[in-house]
């Protein structure tokens, strides 16, 4: 995994999920837990926007630039959920490594 952006608003990271997902790009947002809680006790002020598979990290941050790059490696819908629904089941480590195995020659 490789990081897109970090952002402040929860929502604005949202938004640019979802515009990479409509064009076939897995991404992964975290902190939203620690964002959410006071700051004061987290320390968390930002929201970070991680494109899953290291194939698609340039295209990803094309996209977010520039809405004529086309994606070289996209995934259908189904491909990300089944990946999605990997990741419930499995540690992160194990998901990138079976990942990166399965989508590298795409």
């Amino acid at each position: 995994m490789k990081l897109i952006e970090e952002f402040y608003s929860e929502i604005d990271a949202e938004e640019a999920s979802q515009k990479l997902r409509k064009r076939g790009v897995l991404t992964h947002i975290t902190s939203r837990r620690s964002y959410r809680l006071s700051r004061r006790f987290t320390g968390a002020v930002k929201v970070g926007l991680w494109a899953v598979l290291d194939n698609q990290f340039e295209d990803a941050c094309k996209i977010l630039t520039n809405k004529q790059c086309k994606v070289r490696h996209p995934l259908t819908e189904e491909q990300m959920k089944e990946m999605e629904a990997a990741s419930k089941d499995q540690t992160p480590s194990i998901i990138l490594r079976s990942s990166y195995w399965h989508f590298c020659y795409l």
